[in-house]
């Protein structure tokens, strides 16, 4: 047997075979506007968002600002963020006015007087290092009322209970969940 042959013309071939279809893919209308403050502790030189991570955020539609000379120590220009779509701003309140701020060090008491309400900080929480007080300022810029959401602490990051309850990861439940134990025996 040379080769099969079908039974069907070849122009019903073509229409049998499984076909790739083309489909709009809609674009979604949430934007993130993400802050980046210049580090103001004595001997750190990092940034939270290298120029390529800014450049990627500005390429999906996301706005950052980038307080003027954030990068300096980390050998980035403030040229190197705005030719990745971020802006400069002069000061440390213009960065706070974004919804999500991103920084390296742990706030700063001027910082967390500069943090409103329905705002996200990624930060270092080094919670045996601070005083109880600097905990008690973090913990009063809550941003929903006790109904809505019971913060907890992790190591890193503040994690509202609600994204505990949604994660199917029981690994992480317990992670958090021993975290923020620890976290109400120090205050």
């Amino acid at each position: 047997m040379k080769g099969s042959k079908s039974i069907l013309p070849p122009s019903l071939m073509g229409g049998l075979m499984p076909q790739e279809e083309m489909l709009e893919v809609a674009r979604k209308k949430s934007m993130l506007f993400i802050g980046i403050p210049k580090e103001c502790s004595l001997q750190e030189n990092r940034v939270a968002l290298v120029p390529e991570a800014v450049a990627l955020l500005c390429n999906n539609d996301h706005r950052v600002v980038v307080e003027r000379g954030a990068g300096k120590s980390a050998n980035f220009q403030d040229n190197d963020y705005s030719e990745a779509g971020a802006e400069i701003v002069e000061s440390v309140k213009e960065v706070y006015k974004a919804d999500i701020v991103m920084k390296v060090e742990p706030l700063t008491s001027e910082e967390i007087k500069l943090v409103e309400r329905k705002q996200t900080v990624f930060s270092a929480l080094q919670m045996t290092v601070h005083p109880k007080d600097y905990i008690k300022n973090l913990i009063s810029k809550r941003t929903v009322t006790d109904k809505d959401v019971t913060s907890q602490f992790s190591d890193k990051i503040f994690v509202p209970e609600e994204v505990v309850k949604k994660s199917s990861n029981s690994f992480f439940n317990i992670f958090i969940e021993k975290l923020s134990k620890s976290a109400r025996s120090i205050l």
